[in-house]
């Protein structure tokens, strides 16, 4: 099933006693924008990836790595209230400034924060960024990647300005309010029955427990397993999955213990056999929503011949619902098993959007490393011969 409805709360559609887009402003320091970013948070649709319990730890811990600064964009109505913010990052390439979602490869899905009832246009979209462009941060280029193109029953605006297919998809479903019945409903009696055979193998190794992290003790053991196990299974491959760096590792610690002293953004669960954590899975929660954000397993061959990684998430699905989460996602890629678990397609979408003259000479360029990722991921054999290729020698 295809679907371009992301996991977000509902918001009525704008009508024509709405009001509209009436002045910018921009800002090249998060702290200016906290006040409004505060306030349109509360009321907006949007992702957690737009949230500051996201976005702030990023730009404290990952961002400096990469060269990239704040660029937060915030519209307001004729009433001068904060209606509409975009959450961006500025990179410099050379002489090239690069302006595109904050959060970068670790956002999945990517939109402005909205007013509900905020009448924002493509016409809208387009001054937001023209006027970033005339700001102090002066960017080329928008590279604005992986938008739904409609978002809380309504047509993203940006995904109107020239965009072209992502990559890669997103993957979600809704549960409904009886996790039992969903589950049910996306395995077979098969698939169920093999998966009480492999939790009765690993009961048989030890007691088997299922846990939300409660406190911040527990949740930087779960935290600590998921890197160690990160590590492992990707050095088997010659990656380095970069868990372990000191940024990477603050930023999820950030998120999962509340940055500022916040309220954490991040959920993490564990599977434990005995006194080993065994496969663990982390995501953002937002209203009745759900972003499945990392997740690992112990590649142990007594452990994961009984695929702890999938009995955690059916564990994870049941408590999203006696919490009163209805829906969820896990995020952008292709894999079986989310192919498994979900049933709703998230088509993404890519827009590449010139603002200066440089701007206009790589914007071909970018849209053709685009196209060209993009026929990589749908053609099996070039898939499989970059994937040789990123493992090295065996």
């Amino acid at each position: 099933m295809t679907a371009s409805l992301a996991c977000v709360e509902t918001a009525a559609p704008a009508t024509a006693g709405t009001v509209a887009l009436a002045r910018v402003e921009t800002h090249t320091s998060v702290w200016p924008a906290l006040r409004a970013w505060r306030e349109i948070e509360a009321f907006s649709t949007g992702s957690a990836y737009q949230t500051r319990g996201f976005v702030l730890p990023w730009f404290e811990f990952v961002a400096p790595g990469v060269g990239a600064s704040p660029l937060i964009v915030i519209g307001y109505d004729g009433q001068n209230r904060p209606s509409v913010l975009l959450p961006l990052s500025l990179e410099t390439r050379g002489p090239l400034r690069m302006a595109c979602f904050a959060g970068g490869k670790h956002s999945n899905l990517n939109l402005p924060l909205l007013r509900p009832g905020f009448a924002f246009s493509a016409a809208d979209a387009r001054k937001l960024l023209d006027e970033a462009a005339r700001s102090e941060a002066r960017p080329d280029i928008f590279v604005l990647l992986n938008q739904p193109e409609t978002w809380a029953g309504a047509v993203n605006p940006f995904a109107a300005l020239g965009c072209t297919p992502s990559p890669s998809a997103a993957y979600g479903a809704t549960i409904g309010a009886d996790a039992e019945t969903f589950l049910k409903r996306v395995d077979s009696k098969d698939t169920r029955k093999k998966l009480r055979s492999k939790a009765a193998k690993l009961a048989a190794l030890g007691p088997v427990v299922f846990e939300r992290a409660a406190d911040p003790d527990r949740t930087r053991t779960i935290l600590s397993a998921f890197v160690a196990q990160k590590t492992l299974r990707f050095a088997r491959k010659h990656k380095d999955p970069g868990f372990a760096g000191v940024a990477m590792r603050g930023f999820l610690d950030s998120l999962a213990t509340g940055h500022g002293g916040g309220a954490p953004a991040l959920d993490l669960y564990a599977l434990s056999v005995g006194d080993r954590i065994v496969a663990t899975y982390g995501g953002l929660p937002r209203g009745r929503c759900w972003h499945g954000l990392v997740n690992s397993f112990n590649p142990a061959p007594e452990l994961a011949r009984s695929s702890p990684a999938e009995l955690l998430l059916r564990h994870v699905i049941r408590d999203l619902a006696a919490r009163g989460i209805e829906r969820f996602d896990l995020g952008i890629g292709e894999s079986r098993y989310k192919s498994a678990i979900t049933e709703d397609r998230i088509d993404l979408v890519d827009v590449v959007t010139p603002a200066t003259r440089l701007g206009r000479i790589e914007a071909p360029y970018e849209r053709l490393r685009l196209a060209g990722k993009r026929w990589v991921k749908r053609t099996p054999w070039a898939l499989s011969l970059v994937e040789q290729m990123r493992s090295g020698p065996v």
